[in-house]
């Protein structure tokens, strides 16, 4: 039987990597100076988490989507929604998602370009390693 391996998945990457597969729209970690060049955009960061029970881990995911409307960043994050809620007991080579919680639902937050309009979410992912 296969080994458990003992690193998790770098959350981050791999979330940007399947939001832009599934979407078509850029992922950042970071908010690029030139953004409204790239709109409609996503910024995706871990800012939290917990350890699971056993050998899951719960990292919180906040979601920016950006637009250069207001109806347009609407879309952008029922779509951000809907790609992660596909991922929810599905995964990768590199990682696997056991389940996907929206614990602060999609709102408009303030965003200091008045070109730019942007909406937050938080999700809680619970990932493990996958079998080496």
């Amino acid at each position: 039987m296969p080994e458990l391996r003992t690193d998790y998945p770098h959350v981050e990457q791999e979330l940007g990597a399947w939001l832009t597969a599934d979407t078509g729209r850029r992922v950042y970690t970071t908010t690029p100076p030139t953004l409204e060049e790239h709109l409609p955009a996503y910024k995706a960061v871990v800012v939290g988490g917990r350890d699971g029970r056993s050998i899951d881990r719960a990292p919180l995911v906040e979601v920016e989507a950006f637009a250069s409307t207001r109806s347009g960043a609407w879309d952008a994050a029922r779509d951000a929604d809907r790609s992660l809620r596909r991922l929810a007991a599905s995964g990768t080579s590199n990682w696997y998602v056991d389940d996907v919680e929206c614990v602060f639902q999609p709102a408009v937050d303030d965003y200091e370009n008045p070109d730019v309009v942007k909406i937050t979410a938080t999700y809680a992912l619970t990932v493990r390693p996958i079998r080496a």
